[in-house]
């Protein structure tokens, strides 16, 4: 199957060139994974969507509503728990550090009408967070173990990703895929795109569009062999959730899926591992936004452990209770602040098992 897959792969991307920009984009980052220290983990952190252009001198493409909330802030625990990350992001989503923020920096400032200067100032109740993002980011950059790749299309996608995940072979189970970007399905072939925009004078458009391939049937096999590989299933019919994750955990051989339903991504999600018949429901108790547009990823801890005090510290147990599912998955109960993301549970339990993985292979 891998064979087929990057026949597939290579024909898809036998037109594309990637752009000047992108190309030493990851250059930096395969610089970056070579620099790497030889006892420290690093986590290739994948976030949002990816366009799929309708022309070749691209006017119009096809999206999906991903913004990359999961990606971003899975970046930021993942560098609170030590780990060296190269956020690869598609252009325009959301950045770590800067969540808990207006989206605009417009907005952060704002101007007194009785200054004669009209000089703007920040906002007082945005001063505390626009110090610590600021703070956060240089920490993590200045230390070298932070980069951010990005990129645009679902071909700018595949082809950093085969390079990225390649390079990250000799660091062998040190290295995490969290591959939480919401990847198309299909796109236009280069043999059908129009070389032009496509003009409306000429009528009702019909596309004919192609399946993307599963890169991820090469990840194991053919990238990067002993990496520990998350990958993310997102689904609408309840129905189907425990059954296609399973089923992606046996098609790719890696090594966890964290499955999630659309409209309680950001509330819960239940992770499968490789070598068990027995699903983690991982939960925030209390409301969570499940409306932002984020596509929930296609996204020395314990279950059920939660970030007391503040959202960027390290994560303790707060005690939970177990019960079995009809899915047959364990259920485990979460109480923890209402400020705490779901991303943290989840970081916590893929940074135990994948420490504990590295130990076995030692």
């Amino acid at each position: 199957m891998d064979d087929v897959v990057r026949r597939q792969v290579d024909e898809m991307l036998s037109a594309y060139r990637p752009s000047q920009h992108f190309e030493e984009q990851l250059h930096s980052a395969e610089a970056f994974i070579d620099q790497q220290a030889q006892d420290g983990r690093l986590a290739l952190v994948t976030s949002g969507g990816t366009g799929v252009p309708l022309e070749k001198n691209m006017v119009r493409f096809l999206d999906n509503f991903s913004r990359g909330k999961r990606g971003a802030a899975s970046t930021e625990y993942f560098l609170d728990r030590g780990y060296a990350v190269i956020f690869f992001t598609r252009r325009g989503s959301r950045r770590p550090f800067l969540r808990a923020l207006p989206r605009s920096p417009l907005d952060w400032y704002s101007i007194d009408k009785d200054d004669p200067a009209h000089d703007p100032t920040l906002r007082p109740e945005l001063a505390d967070a626009v110090h610590d993002a600021i703070r956060r980011y240089h920490e993590a950059n200045d230390s070298g173990r932070f980069l951010e790749v990005e990129f645009f299309s679902v071909h700018d996608y595949l082809y950093g990703l085969r390079r990225l995940a390649g390079r990250l072979r000799p660091l062998g189970p040190r290295a995490c895929l969290y591959l939480a970007a919401a990847v198309s399905d299909f796109y236009i072939a280069d043999s059908q795109l129009a070389e032009h925009k496509i003009q409306s004078r000429d009528g009702n458009l019909s596309l004919h569009m192609e399946q993307v391939p599963k890169l991820l049937h090469m990840v194991k096999p053919q990238l990067c062999p002993e990496c520990y590989v998350v990958t993310f299933k997102l689904e609408t019919d309840e129905a189907l959730l425990a059954q296609k994750a399973r089923a992606a955990l046996a098609a790719y051989g890696h090594e966890m899926v964290v499955a999630n339903m659309l409209h309680r991504r950001h509330r819960e999600v239940l992770v499968f591992t490789r070598g068990s018949d027995v699903g983690v429901e991982i939960k925030l108790r209390g409301d969570a936004d499940d409306d932002d547009g984020d596509g929930g990823g296609d996204d020395d801890g314990k279950q059920g452990s939660a970030t007391k005090g503040s959202n960027h510290g390290t994560s303790s147990s707060t005690g939970s209770g177990s019960k079995s599912k009809g899915d047959g998955a364990t259920t485990t109960a979460v109480t923890n602040p209402s400020t705490a993301d779901l991303e943290a549970l989840i970081v916590d339990h893929i940074a135990m098992l994948h420490k504990q993985a590295i130990t076995q292979r030692q």
